[in-house]
């Protein structure tokens, strides 16, 4: 009676978030490509200008939530695994001496 479930992946999780990582994809890029536009061809009418900067702006702001969405599906570590990331990461990151 004692089941156990099958380990996620990467490839599973990969698989499960294929179209919302392929949206984060297309807004960052579209969010680049807007600002890397040649300076002549957007600084030649102000109102362009500031309609470019907006939606790069909207771009990103949508990446930026598309990645929040991914980065909840992806938290499913238990607490004992959250304790060991931690202590892992303050190792990495904050290294002491």
């Amino acid at each position: 009676m004692d089941e156990k479930k099958p380990k996620k992946t990467l490839t599973d999780f990969i698989e499960q978030n294929q179209k919302l990582l392929s949206t984060v994809g297309i807004f960052t890029a579209l969010s680049v490509f807007i600002n890397q536009l040649p300076g002549e061809l957007a600084k030649s009418d102000a109102g362009l200008h500031a309609i470019l900067r907006a939606l790069s702006c909207f771009l990103c702001a949508l990446a930026i939530c598309r990645n929040e969405t991914l980065f909840k599906r992806s938290i499913c570590l238990t607490a004992v695994q959250l304790v060991i990331w931690r202590r892992y990461a303050n190792r990495r990151f904050f290294p002491s001496g």
